[in-house]
């Protein structure tokens, strides 16, 4: 399906795996140019040297960097803008769910899931809210659905997600009307080298029996089925769509009330 996206500038944050990916590779078939952000400069280079076999790689930039820190990320968002001249398009989707299984977890364990969730899509906001104006192009934050329910995830890891759902419904009202702000809350999504992964490796059977008792599909999301909105989202398909929160979880929040 064309979605109108062609030579549109995107950024991509947490680029190299899993949602993160499969949102880049997406945006690259619809012919868009693709800025890849993430910390592991040796996996980055895999990243965009694999997406450069399959698309034009004058199509790709690939920058190591760590989005926690704002003027690393400032920088990054100028070596974008110095190779393409905007940006229409900003996708943060940095997340990490590992944490202390305790019911109120320590200073620094909340201070590390905040930084991780949280600060790194402000960042992120911050540094391409003034070209995404200019463009009058989207923000969109990947969120988690741990951010809307009780699961069992994390406490920190799930406040910290729970503001970031916040920080999209707020930005969606004070950007307007140049910029449509968005957010996707996936549920249990499986990928290679992901924590599902690891996971089933640890206890398959429990794993698998969770998944078929808490979520009315009876399996785990893909990247790719996330990235199908996330494109979406941020097309002109869904020009009157702002300040919303999709829900993409194979009914598990559903279910759970």
């Amino acid at each position: 399906m064309n979605l109108d996206l062609a030579g549109k500038v995107v950024v991509v944050t947490g680029a190299t795996g899993g949602i993160g990916l499969a949102i880049a590779h997406q945006f690259l078939e619809q012919g868009c140019r693709v800025a890849l952000l993430a910390r592991d400069a040796d996996r980055l280079e895999r990243t965009s040297n694999k997406l450069g076999n399959d698309f034009d790689s004058r199509n790709i930039v690939a920058i190591s960097v760590d989005c926690a820190i704002e003027k690393d990320l400032n920088e990054a968002v100028l070596t974008v803008i110095k190779t393409w001249s905007k940006i229409d398009i900003a996708i943060a989707n940095i997340g990490d769910g590992k944490s202390e299984q305790i019911a109120i977890p320590s200073s620094e364990s909340f201070k590390n899931a905040f930084e991780t969730n949280f600060q790194t899509a402000v960042n992120l906001a911050r540094a391409t809210q003034d070209e995404l104006r200019r463009s009058r192009g989207n923000l969109l934050f990947i969120s988690s659905i741990a951010g809307l329910e009780v699961i069992g995830a994390p406490t920190d890891y799930s406040i910290a997600k729970s503001a970031l759902t916040a920080l999209s419904k707020q930005l969606a009202h004070k950007l307007a009307p140049e910029i449509r702000v968005n957010c996707i809350s996936p549920g249990n999504i499986f990928f290679a080298g992901g924590r599902w992964e690891e996971l089933i490796k640890s206890d398959g059977e429990s794993v698998h029996a969770m998944i078929k008792e808490s979520v009315p599909l009876e399996r785990f999301g893909t990247p790719e089925e996330v990235a199908n909105a996330a494109v979406f989202l941020c097309s002109p398909r869904a020009a009157f769509i702002t300040g919303a929160c999709l829900t993409i979880d194979g009914g598990q929040t559903v279910a759970s009330h």
